[in-house]
């Protein structure tokens, strides 16, 4: 069996037994850091955490954390192509 098919068995077998799945964080790029943050922040209730910066890369995130326990993590890097910004699943 592989290890990706036993997780997903794993996990079907604790939604039988009444468990609740919930999403613990998802992140995503966005072109301004401080409008998405404000914007989750206004709309959502979020709450920001610190702001990380590699000043190596000029990568920057900030994660916002929702009152059900969720988490989004924002992040930018300035010059990159929105093409480039895949979602990793």
């Amino acid at each position: 069996m592989h290890a990706c098919e036993a997780l997903h068995n794993g996990f079907l077998a604790d939604a039988r037994k009444g468990a609740v799945m919930r999403i613990e964080h998802i992140a995503m790029y966005v072109n301004d850091l401080e409008r998405a943050k404000g914007f989750f922040c206004r709309y959502f209730g979020a709450v920001p955490g610190d702001d990380y910066h590699n000043k190596k890369t000029d990568f920057r995130s900030c994660f916002l954390s929702f009152s059900d326990g969720a988490r989004l993590e924002i992040m930018n890097k300035p010059n990159m192509d929105d093409m480039k910004a895949v979602l990793w699943i």
